[in-house]
Parts: structure tokens; sequence; C-alpha cells
């Protein structure tokens, strides 16, 4: 029995599939076989619907490719169409080669006009042969390409079920289950036009399936989590104290800690030029899918589409538009000289104003100019997310070294060194900036190294990172120079070894999306102990 879907329900891995079809029953008992379940599909999910006066048990699902059954399937019939395409042409080619061979007149008993009318008619029945095998080529892409759409559907699960009628008439269907060959992944698009402007913040999402046939002018809704691996209630177990037994130590290097804060990498970019658009410049508008009803479950939201939708088995993705928010923002610009000569404008945001579950790459639009891509995954416990809008090439950053000095002091047993750098802002912008600067210095771990005769021209100092921050006023086509410097002293027996705590961005294998700690945002799955912290 046929069927086709009605509509889905997306996860971000996996779909709930819901297909329908009618039949014909006849009144007592009827054993039933429905097709249509894809081989990604989850046959223990499965559920069968009939209306009332419709009773059945042995539900069940076959595999065809390891059913027993002796049965002469569809794809036969084609095989055998093939295979009589292939004789034929086997014949036709054998009958041009003998024509050949016996045009060549090597024999006894030919006269001239038995050869002139033999090569009057070759080259039309040569013709006609050819003719005929090129049909025949034809006829058989054709019916390869049958049969290879029959063979997938005939390996398909089909399910078997005996039911029971009340009375003879024909009964619509449906049959629901869960597929594990269909996801979808958010597509985020930040647009701003600068200084002074709202951020808009679109949410789309790109629709993948790879379940072996289009899904064609159905019913969509998506959902932004998974079904759970495991809802069984978590369960405390009792924690123990002792005494940890004494352990000799190895003796270690001293170590030097460094304060660590975010490195803008996002890409190159500058504000867009007004636009120069003329009145009789027929103005443009993007075109949009209409956006999604947002429908909030006990668990998770869901987005339902409010139209019929095409999506095609094993394509890049089918590209819809969920939402768009307008968030406030506070723009700044940010330098990080140790890390890049460059300023970038950036837009703060209240994490708050962000969408729920927001996690992925996001396209920047600085107005309506393509700027690069940035990584947006929100600590929602901050109150604030900082956006990074690309780099601005009119503000010139330059950090070099003005000062090393090294050398040991015998009296108190120290090696010493002595640094210091000098800053320079310049401002090329036809106004004048605001910009803040960010530096550092080393933050000692070993209370034998000691960090001193810090020099930080009035920027504010975070001892426990070494995080340096100065906020700078630069007047248009000038420069503002600050500067940094400290002192490290150690013991001189001992070698200064600097480490920087390495930073790393989890994905979750499940669904892909940015991890904050070891449990996915969006789907829920939660990384195991023993992967943790890689």
């Amino acid at each position: 029995m046929e069927t086709s879907i009605k509509s889905v329900q997306i996860y971000r891995s996996g779909a709930a599939v819901e297909r329908r079809g009618s039949m014909t029953l006849q009144k007592g008992l009827n054993k039933v076989s429905i097709s249509g379940l894809s081989n990604s599909a989850d046959t223990a999910s499965l559920r069968l619907f009939f209306p009332e006066g419709v009773s059945g048990n042995n539900i069940r699902t076959v595999n065809p490719a390891f059913d027993d059954q002796e049965e002469e399937k569809p794809s036969a019939s084609v095989a055998e169409k093939i295979s009589l395409i292939e004789q034929e042409k086997e014949i036709l080619n054998e009958q041009i080669r003998l024509w050949k061979e016996n045009g060549t007149f090597t024999g006894e008993g030919c006269d001239v006009g038995q050869i002139e009318a033999y090569i009057e008619k070759l080259p039309d029945r040569v013709m006609n042969v050819n003719r005929r095998l090129n049909t025949l080529a034809k006829e058989k892409k054709e019916l390869e390409k049958q049969l290879n759409e029959m063979l997938e559907k005939e390996r398909k699960p089909i399910v078997t079920a005996d039911l029971y009628a009340e009375a003879e008439g024909t009964y619509p269907f449906s049959l629901k289950y869960y597929d594990n060959g269909a996801s979808w992944h958010p597509v985020y698009e930040i647009h701003t036009e600068g200084k002074g402007s709202e951020i808009e913040f679109r949410v789309r999402a790109a629709l993948v399936q790879n379940t072996g046939e289009d899904w064609e002018d159905i019913n969509v809704s998506l959902y932004t989590g998974n079904p759970s691996h495991s809802n069984d209630l978590p369960v405390l177990k009792p924690v123990y104290l002792n005494i940890r037994p004494e352990i000799q130590m190895r003796a270690s290097s001293p170590v030097v800690g460094a304060g660590v804060f975010a490195k803008l990498t996002e890409s190159f970019a500058e504000e867009a030029e007004a636009d120069m658009a003329s009145e009789e410049t027929v103005q443009m508008k993007r075109i949009e899918t209409p956006q999604a009803e947002v429908s909030d479950s006990e668990t998770m939201t869901e987005y339902i589409l409010n139209e019929p939708r095409t999506v095609i088995c094993g394509n890049d993705g089918t590209i819809v538009d969920l939402q768009t928010f307008r968030l406030n923002a506070e723009y700044e610009l940010i330098a990080v000289p140790k890390l890049q000569n460059n300023a970038f404008l950036c837009a703060n945001v209240k994490t708050a104003d962000l969408p729920v579950m927001v996690g992925g790459n996001a396209g920047v639009y600085l107005n309506d100019a393509y700027i690069g891509e940035v990584m947006i995954s929100p600590d929602m416990s901050e109150e604030n997310f900082r956006i990074s809008l690309g780099k601005d090439d009119r503000i010139q950053v330059q950090r070099k070294e003005a000062r090393r000095k090294n050398a040991t002091t015998l009296l108190k047993s120290q090696n010493t060194r002595e640094q210091e750098y000098e800053i320079q802002i310049t401002n090329r912008k036809a106004e004048e900036i605001q910009v803040t600067v960010h530096d550092q210095i080393p933050v000692s771990q070993d209370k034998t190294i000691s960090v001193d005769n810090v020099k930080t021209d009035s920027g504010s100092l975070d001892e426990k990172t070494g995080e340096v921050i100065w906020k700078l006023t630069i007047p248009s086509q000038k420069s503002e120079t600050v500067h940094l410097g400290w002192r490290i002293a150690w013991p001189k027996d001992k070698d200064l070894q600097e480490t920087r705590p390495y930073v790393s961005r989890t994905f979750c294998p499940e669904c892909g999306s940015p991890m904050n700690g070891s449990t996915c945002p969006v789907c829920n799955y939660g990384i195991p102990s023993f992967l943790r912290g890689r």
C-alpha cells in the first residue's frame, strides 16, 4: 500500500515523520502491507493510526532484503527488459560485423554487378542498424533509471499488520515514526548600520534530509532540541571525605601565568559609504521567506513554518527564515595590539535580548555589505555579549618594544628582566574617536617570582589576570601614545618559563553547536567525563 509524507517535525538531529494513505478493507480480517518507510527510519518508533471501526495486531516491519518469501518483484520485469535489449544489441553488432566481412570480395564467383549492388545497399543497412542501436541505448538508460528507483524502493522496510474491519470500505490511515535521516542547523545573520543604530539579528535554518525521497509540499516544523538519549532522573551518590596520603612530588620549574582575554579574529571590514542611489533608481528589496510561528513546549521551542515546503533529498540545505530580532546595542572601538595591529568595531548587546539557545556562525552585514563571519557563543550567565563587526582600517595601531634589560643581582641571587612597550593609536578618520586598548603584564603563580615596577600610564590594571585597559579619546588625524612596563625577578639558579592557558572551543558531537561547558545548550547532549577538558 502506497503512502506519502504529510508532515515532518525536524529536530536538530532526526525528524518525526507522518505518512498518510488509504486502503480498501474487507469486513473481518485483512492482512496488509504498507510501504514508504526509509532505510533511516527507526522502526521501533513506528505507530499506525486508523479511524474508529478498525483494529489490529501483529504490527511489524519486514526488510525485503532479508525476506525469505519467494515473490517476484516489479524490478524483475524491468531487469528482464534490459537483458533483452542487451541481447538485441549483440545481434545487431554481429550483423554489422558480418556485413563488413562479406564486403571484402576475396572469394570466387563474385561478378561486378553483385559487388556494385552490395556496396550500394551496405551504407543504408548499417545506418538503419545504428539508428536502432541508438534507440536501444536510450531505452536501456531509461530502464536502468527505473530499475534503480525500484530497487531502492524494494530495499526499504515494509510495515505489515493484521487489521480487523467492522465493515467493508475504504479507510484513511496515517503512519508515524522517527527518521534519523534528517536534521537542521541554525544560520544567523547580523545586520547593522553602525554606531547609533539597532542590530537586526536574523535566525534562519538550513534543512537537510537524506531519506531517499524528496519531501514535496509538506507541513514542516522545527524543534530547537532533540529527543533525549536518556530520560532517567539523575541520582545523587554519597560524597566521602578522607585525608589524602602524602605524596613525594618532583620539583618543577617556576611558572609565570599570563591572563587571557578574547582574541578578536573576525574578517576585514570598514563601514560602508552613504547610499549613492538617485531618485530614478529602482529600490530593491531582499526576498525573504515568511517567518515561522513560535511555540514554546515543555522542554524546547518549536518553529512552525506557515506554508508547505519542499525539501529535496541529498541537497546542501533548504534555507528558511525563522525569526528576526531588533536589539539595542552600544558600539565601541577595541584594540588588542599585542595580538593584532588593528582596531575592531564591536557592538555590545544584552544577553537576555538574544534568541533562546543561540549558538553558531553568523554572517555580519554592515550597511548591507557582507564583512565576514563571527562565532556566536554567548555566556548566558553574563549580562552583556560582545559582537565583533570587523576591523576599522582607518585606525592605525602599533606596539613596539621600547626597552629590555636583563641583569643578575648577586647579593639577592636573583635574575631580573625589565621590559617596556610603547603603544601608539593613530586616528585617520574625519571625526574624533573613543577607543579601548587592551594589553597585559605577566602574572606570577610562584612566590619566588615577583612582578613589580609596573608602569601603565593611567591604564587600569586587573592584578588577578594582568590585563591592562586604557580608554582613549583621540581627535581626528591625531595620535595617542601609552607605555606599559614591568620588571620580573626570579631565582638565578632557575629557568623562567612562560605559560598561557589553552582555551579551546568545544562543539557538540550531536548537533554541532558551540558548547561553553560540558552540556550542549541546544540539544542537552553531555560530553563524557573522560573527554572533558581536551
